[in-house]
């Protein structure tokens, strides 16, 4: 009886934890059931990364960085505000990333040969004050894919929530990240 307990009580658990998990998705991105525990987060159950195999992500040196999408979590900061407001903290964020990326990558508005597109939602963001500065942005919700520009196939994916220490932005702490990863995955030149 106590092993059949144990074993209900654990798909019971196992079941709570994975309908938390599709929860916790914006459905925003292509395909989420390749995600795994992102290596450079370990113990960060938010972190959860995809990168194609193969070197498909070394031919790109050209992003397409698509308009942010605002998906809100429910209850989150931007599910709170009106969505004007919402609008105008996300477009700052792309702008924050092109402005990193842009010394290391071309980025271009049309698809091509060696393009890379880079879709990115925000789900979230928090602020140390009322202002909203973005320099002031203590933490980010993000999704995050990276697809081949001219056929839509997914090269990587990922999922990750950061909160920043004081005297640091969440927005450069997103752009310096994937900046890094495309860094990692890519011939970029820093």
């Amino acid at each position: 009886m106590t092993t059949l307990r144990t074993i209900l009580l654990g798909a019971a658990l196992g079941a709570a934890l994975l309908a938390g998990a599709c929860r916790a998705t914006s459905g925003y991105l292509s395909d989420y059931s390749r995600l795994g525990p992102n290596p450079d987060a370990p113990g960060d159950r938010s972190a959860r990364l995809w990168v194609a195999p193969g070197d498909a992500l070394l031919d790109c040196d050209r992003l397409l960085i698509e308009t942010y999408a605002l998906r809100p979590k429910s209850g989150s900061f931007l599910a709170k505000i009106d969505r004007g407001t919402a609008r105008e903290l996300v477009d700052a964020l792309r702008e924050r990333m092109i402005a990193v990326v842009d010394p290391y990558y071309s980025v271009v508005s049309e698809p091509g040969e060696g393009v890379l597109r880079m879709r990115v939602a925000i789900t979230d963001l928090t602020f140390r004050g009322d202002d909203r500065d973005p320099a002031d942005a203590s933490g980010i919700a993000f999704e995050v894919e990276m697809l081949d520009s001219r056929t839509g196939q997914q090269l990587a994916a990922a999922t990750r929530s950061l909160q920043v220490p004081d005297g640091t932005s969440a927005y450069d702490a997103l752009a310096e990240r994937l900046l890094a990863f495309m860094n990692q995955q890519t011939a970029g030149t820093q």
